[in-house]
């Protein structure tokens, strides 16, 4: 991003068509989409007999299941993690920690699990960490869970609440000698198909719509002739419940939430020190733009206004037919008649 404005890169022509397949829209002029990858809470299934964890709340419940807990030694996803962990939406998470308060409520929750983490920074550790049962659950990089169980048979499993979606893309070095051959990759490289074919071999997922159709309609689509649509973390399924990682936001605020993380780690509470730190943070002038969890004000007042006339025409119909006389016909039965016909006579 920072690049692109400072002229490093070369702004490259958008299509509008790609555009609206992305799940979310560019950040920037100079990049074209590829995938997501994530981070996202797994443990192994033998490693619980009864009960297993199913939400990020169980990740930070350590009474409800005891073990250590392996984490990155970086504050960017498990902040995230934190606060849908206590109970906010994945798609208010960067509203809310935008404030003082909402900063204070990601790292209380953190308190809760301090006496129980396993700090990694390779992203082999947290794998080795939950097969050998020095921790119950950590804190992966999806597509590092995905390979262990579609190419080793792993008994793995993701907890796919409150993941965190991180973005990545291609751009073009400013004055490139070869920026036809590059524009021509970048459009080959961007493309629907090729997206969906990268998780023949890495279940990470494809930042464009159509290419998780792709996905489904060629199934079994992974290189060892697995299904692999539900490893993939940009599904719709799993996206409702998924937080999508904000690089202004972070590019606004990092400094200050990394530091009250480095606090966090070496042991201090949240006090005095953190909260001057938490008033310095505030939502970005420019902020990542997303479809993925609600739809536009004026589309849900669309919504309302036609579900209301529904409504309406739904309670006209029921009080006619409440008000339809449903009686059979009246038979007038008449005390005497007169017949012209002498030979007519009545029987019985």
């Amino acid at each position: 991003v920072v690049g692109c404005e400072k002229g490093l890169f070369e702004k490259i022509p958008q299509d509008q068509k790609m555009i609206n397949d992305m799940i979310v829209a560019p950040i920037s002029e100079c990049a074209v989409p590829q995938i997501f990858w994530s981070y996202v809470v797994f443990f192994d299934k033998k490693a619980f007999s009864g009960k297993k964890p199913k939400t990020i709340k169980d990740f930070f419940d350590v009474k409800k299941f005891p073990g250590k807990r392996g984490v990155h030694t970086w504050a960017n996803g498990l902040v995230q993690m934190a606060l849908v962990a206590d109970g906010v939406k994945p798609s208010k998470v960067y509203e809310v920690l935008s404030t003082p308060e909402g900063v204070e409520r990601a790292f209380r929750q953190l308190e809760k699990i301090s006496d129980h983490v396993v700090f990694w920074s390779a992203g082999a550790k947290p794998l080795e960490l939950v097969a050998s049962g020095e921790v119950v659950m950590s804190i992966s990089y999806n597509g590092r869970v995905g390979a262990a169980i579609l190419q080793e048979g792993r008994s793995f499993e993701y907890i796919w609440d409150g993941q965190v979606l991180e973005q990545e893309y291609l751009a073009m070095l400013k004055g490139t000698k070869n920026k036809k051959e590059a524009l021509e990759f970048m459009k080959h490289a961007s493309s629907a198909k090729s997206l969906a074919l990268q998780a023949k071999y890495i279940p990470y997922g494809p930042m464009r719509k159509s290419s998780i159709d792709i996905i489904k309609r060629g199934e079994p689509w992974f290189n060892t002739g697995a299904n692999i649509i539900k490893h993939i973390n940009s599904r719709p399924k799993v996206l409702k419940r998924s937080v999508i990682a904000d690089p202004f936001w972070w590019a606004d605020n990092g400094y200050n939430i990394n530091t009250i993380f480095s606090n966090w780690k070496s042991g201090y509470k949240y006090g005095s020190a953190q909260k001057s730190l938490a008033k310095q943070v505030s939502k970005p002038s420019k902020t990542l733009v997303t479809k993925v969890f609600e739809k536009p004000d004026e589309e849900k007042k669309k919504e309302k206004k036609v579900a209301k006339v529904v409504e309406q025409e739904q309670e006209e119909i029921k009080i006619k037919i409440k008000k339809k006389d449903t009686t059979g016909p009246e038979i007038l039965i008449a005390e005497a008649i007169t017949v012209d016909d002498s030979s007519y006579a009545l029987k019985g």
